[in-house]
């Protein structure tokens, strides 16, 4: 029983802490982190009633009231259902023939069923399953609800799951079996079962899992020790890292997934490729969220890598997105001029410039603007004086359009290079 407890403790954990990691790079997306919770906070409950059949009452059998300890996971449950409508609604609007996402809307719906099927059980009057079996078994739609959720969003910001995923839990698991086997092993050899024992088990895990899976956090929060005089280099080495796990979120499904015709395949439709170029305009200053945006393995950047001898890795392809970006940007730009204009005109082209390029923030706190040129300063009052945010929207998205549409065109010309 406690092999299965801590297996379905060491899983369930991991991958709360996966989903959190995966929040923190997207926090618009409150599912993720409503998942989590459920998946942690049922790790937690279930360690709790692990360490309680070994402790004395009435501590012991405080600790084992599963149906109070399942209060937290089901009231997290709820608030992941509840934010998936938005989640499963983006991924449907991207992939519009659906087939994409009903096998993993199949899988909530299910996981959903059999975990209140399990809860149900447990506050049945009567006993069909051992309810410690029966707390388990909830693990497993618990973690079919993890998956689905970090899969929904994998979808919808266009990226691959299964490298980084696969990546991921064999290396938590693997350095969390190290540390906790050999608590493991002072069990069976020498000492037996013994609540304190069980209480460090749990805890080198937790420890093993935190340290694994946040580990590029905690790297970021020892560079600012100990480099506190040098941020450039901080933020160098942060970035690198940053790229480096991003890499295997970027790799395509398919050789040349996004434009396959150079493999016979049926290429994204124009509405996918218009939402990647509006992800991709909005993660200009994101290096590493650009290094995961599908356009990097676009024909029109292979050829302009091409052309200049470049090697193609992730890095160098993300920043040839990005300077073909900023270069589509300014053909919009209606005539060549160093002064702010805010005719119809210039509309699409300070809407993507400005917050995109310059970096400029409109309707947010300022406290200092005396280092913007005043170029920045006119945009930003003309942003606030007479431009509301919904209307900014639009304008970007209709700016993001036009360039979506030219990079077609371009890789379409690029495609028939390519194949000569």
């Amino acid at each position: 029983m406690l092999v299965a407890e801590f297996i379905s403790f060491s899983i369930a954990f991991w991958l709360g802490l996966y989903l959190v990691r995966r929040y923190w790079q997207n926090p618009a997306e409150k599912a993720l982190i409503w998942a989590a919770g459920g998946l942690i906070s049922y790790s937690i409950a279930l360690a709790l009633s692990s360490i309680g059949r070994y402790a004395p009452p009435p501590l012991g059998d405080l600790l084992q009231m599963q149906v109070v300890l399942l209060i937290a996971p089901l009231i997290f449950w709820a608030g992941a259902l509840w934010h998936l409508r938005d989640l499963i609604r983006s991924v449907r609007e991207r992939f519009k023939n659906g087939e994409n996402s009903a096998n993993v809307i199949g899988l909530v719906l299910v996981a959903t069923l059999f975990f209140s099927l399990g809860f149900g059980l447990i506050l049945a009057p009567f006993e069909l399953i051992p309810p410690q079996w029966l707390f388990i078994a909830i693990a497993g739609d618990l973690l079919i609800l993890g998956v689905a959720v970090g899969l929904l969003d994998a979808f919808d910001q266009g990226e691959a799951l299964r490298p980084d995923f696969v990546r991921s839990v064999l290396e938590a698991e693997v350095i969390g079996s190290i540390f906790s086997l050999q608590v493991g092993l002072v069990m069976i050899l020498v000492t037996g079962v013994t609540l304190p024992l069980v209480i460090l088990l749990y805890g080198v895990e937790t420890t093993a899992l935190l340290l694994t899976v946040f580990g590029r956090q905690w790297q970021d929060g020892f560079d600012q020790l100990a480099f506190p005089e040098s941020p450039g280099l901080v933020n160098e080495r942060k970035q690198l890292r940053e790229i480096t796990e991003a890499i295997p979120k970027s790799i395509p499904p398919e050789p040349n997934a996004v434009w396959p015709q150079l493999n016979g395949i049926q290429p994204l439709s124009d509405d996918n490729i218009i939402k990647q170029t509006r992800v991709a305009l909005s993660h200009l200053g994101n290096m590493p969220k650009l290094a995961t945006n599908p356009l990097v393995h676009s024909p029109i950047i292979e050829k302009r890598l091409e052309e200049k001898g470049s090697e193609p890795n992730t890095l160098v392809k993300a920043t040839e997105l990005k300077q073909l970006l900023i270069e589509s940007i300014e053909q919009l730009k209606p005539e060549a001029t160093d002064n702010f204009q805010s005719t119809k005109a210039w509309r699409h082209y300070n809407a993507l410039y400005f917050p995109y390029v310059r970096g400029l923030r409109p309707y947010g706190r300022r406290a200092n603007i005396s280092h913007l040129s005043d170029l920045e300063r006119d945009a930003l009052e003309w942003f606030d004086r007479e431009v509301p945010h919904r209307t900014l929207y639009n304008w970007q998205s209709a700016a993001a359009k036009i360039i979506a549409n030219d990079l077609i065109e371009q890789n379409e010309k690029a495609i028939v290079e390519l194949v000569k």
